[in-house]
C-alpha cells in the first residue's frame, strides 16, 4: 500500500472542493484527510492501492465543478501507518 500528500493550488477553497475530494476517496476506497491550509491552498494525504491512488489523483486534478485547480504537487511514499477511514479536517 502506497501513501500521498498532495498540495492543491487554485481557486480551490469554497468551492466545495473538499466534500469533492471526500466523495472521490470513498467511491475510490481511499482513506486519508483533506484540509483547507492558511496560504489558499488544500492538502490531501491518502493511502491505498497505486491504481486507485492514480485514479484518485486524475480525479483531484479536475477538481470540483466550481473549483479551478492550477497545480497538484504529490509526494509519493510507502505507508507505514495504515489509516481507517477519510476524514475533512
Amino acid at each position: 500500500m502506497k501513501e500521498i500528500k498532495c498540495k492543491i493550488t487554485g481557486e480551490v477553497q469554497g468551492v466545495f472542493m473538499r466534500d469533492y475530494v471526500y466523495n472521490t476517496a470513498l467511491t475510490m476506497e481511499i482513506v486519508g484527510t483533506v484540509e483547507n491550509r492558511g496560504d489558499g491552498s488544500v492538502e490531501i494525504f491518502a493511502q491505498g492501492y497505486d491504481n486507485k491512488l492514480n485514479d484518485f489523483l486524475n480525479a483531484i486534478k479536475v477538481g470540483s465543478p466550481e473549483a479551478k485547480v492550477q497545480n497538484v504537487e504529490v509526494e509519493w511514499r510507502d505507508a507505514y501507518e495504515i489509516l481507517e477511514d477519510f476524514k475533512v479536517l
